[in-house]
């Protein structure tokens, strides 16, 4: 079983604040949503190569925006 590693630290990271304001979402939600994909990304992109699954993939699984967000944001 895989597995990912997170910080306490990750709660307060602007990168995190960037996606709570240009997701209009709040901490937990950020959060969750961030893990889930990760998860998701161990299993459908193991090499953290996103370009074969188009973003209107990866939105329909995350929310509307989440792919512009996340790159907006610097997570991807």
């Amino acid at each position: 079983m895989s597995y990912i590693e997170s910080h306490q630290e990750l709660e307060n990271h602007p990168k995190l604040l960037d996606l709570m304001v240009a997701l209009r979402i709040d901490t937990d939600t950020a959060l969750g949503r961030l893990h889930r994909f990760w998860y998701w990304c161990m299993t459908y992109a193991e090499t953290w190569v996103l370009e074969k699954h188009p973003a209107a993939r990866i939105d329909a699984k995350f929310g509307a925006g989440f792919v512009a967000a996340m790159r907006e944001c610097g997570f991807i």
